[in-house]
């Protein structure tokens, strides 16, 4: 008989990990205590019925954010998946309107290094 974690990586997308996913939860209580608000994923409904997953979100949707737990330098693909997580934040905040605090939650400074202006 297989293993219940053997049946679960069959399913899973490459690069797609459970840990990762939990360690951005943490990510995100982290952020939520020291902007003293509370965030929660949410889906925000577009027309023709498609969906933007956000990571975290606040009430009242003045705080849009995406986290991203990897560690050490980003390959080609990661960037593309953290600029692509950039855009869906600055089409979601035209979505929701006015002025939301947009985030690119970050676990390692490796990781945010290549995103990191110098101003």
């Amino acid at each position: 008989m297989a293993s219940k974690e053997a049946d679960d990586s069959a399913v899973r997308k490459p690069g797609d990990s459970r840990e990762q996913r939990e360690a951005e939860i943490v990510m995100v209580s982290a952020l939520a205590d020291r902007l003293g608000v509370a965030l929660s994923p949410q889906r925000i409904a577009l027309e023709g019925g498609a969906r933007l997953e956000i990571d975290a979100v606040n009430a009242n949707r003045s705080v849009l954010c995406e986290a991203w737990a990897h560690q050490g330098p980003p390959k080609s693909a990661q960037r593309n998946k953290v600029l692509t997580d950039a855009f869906k934040l600055l089409y979601a905040a035209r979505i929701v309107g006015g002025e939301p605090r947009l985030i690119l939650l970050f676990s390692d400074e490796l990781a945010a290094k290549p995103f990191v202006g110098n101003s």
